[in-house]
């Protein structure tokens, strides 16, 4: 499994998941819930942004919202997993994601030691030997809250290079009190959100039925 926030799903990851389909034969992608965190993405659109970019890979992949610690969702599911994916690009990441993996395994051990009695072990991916590491979510709303600010245009090819599939973006403005929105799509998925000069941004995706 796949686990992350995904807000928004980048190049980045798609490369860590394709790099795990050369290993294992299906993931799954866990998008975390954590209501207590705002994000720029309602987590049901984050899933089926991350569905629709990963659609030509078929049924090796599929896409879960879940809630709580990884090992209480592996308890509660009927396939095993082998292991938990992760990517790093330098040390600090791995640093954090070995913590990490202390505590998933000890978990996963302690509510389902029958099926996970080593514990459930980490793959990592290095990202950081490729053009992917510096790609981050952090950095993608950066640039968009940026762009519906008036920032730099040929940031909108540096976003799109960060973006798994062709994306179109529109930016609108009121220039009379500095109100500005943007709506970004995607196949059959639409980005729309809103932002006020002073960058504070109420944003969502959706699916078009």
């Amino acid at each position: 499994m796949f686990p992350g926030s995904f807000d928004p799903f980048h190049t980045g990851h798609l490369h860590v998941l394709t790099t795990a389909l050369e290993r294992y034969e299906h993931v799954t992608v866990l998008v975390g819930r954590n209501d207590a965190k705002e994000g720029m993405m309602p987590y049901d659109n984050r899933k089926a942004y991350i569905m629709k970019s990963v659609e030509n890979l078929g049924d090796r992949v599929d896409v879960v919202v879940y809630e709580g610690f990884i090992a209480e969702w592996l308890a509660s599911q009927s396939r095993t997993y082998e292991a938990i994916v992760k990517g790093y690009r330098n040390d600090i990441d791995l640093h954090y994601e070995e913590r990490q993996e202390e505590v998933n395994r000890f978990l996963s051990r302690e509510l389902d030691g029958e099926r996970y009695p080593k514990g459930i072990p980490t793959y990592y991916v290095n990202t950081g030997l490729t053009p992917k590491r510096i790609v981050s979510s952090s950095l993608i709303r950066d640039i968009i809250y940026r762009m519906t600010d008036g920032g730099e245009p040929r940031l909108w090819d540096v976003l799109a290079q960060m973006l798994p599939i062709p994306t179109q973006i529109k930016v609108f403005v009121n220039r009379g009190t500095r109100e500005r929105n943007f709506r970004m799509s995607i196949g059959k998925v639409e980005f729309e959100g809103y932002t006020t000069g002073n960058i504070e941004a109420k944003t969502h995706f959706y699916v078009n039925q």
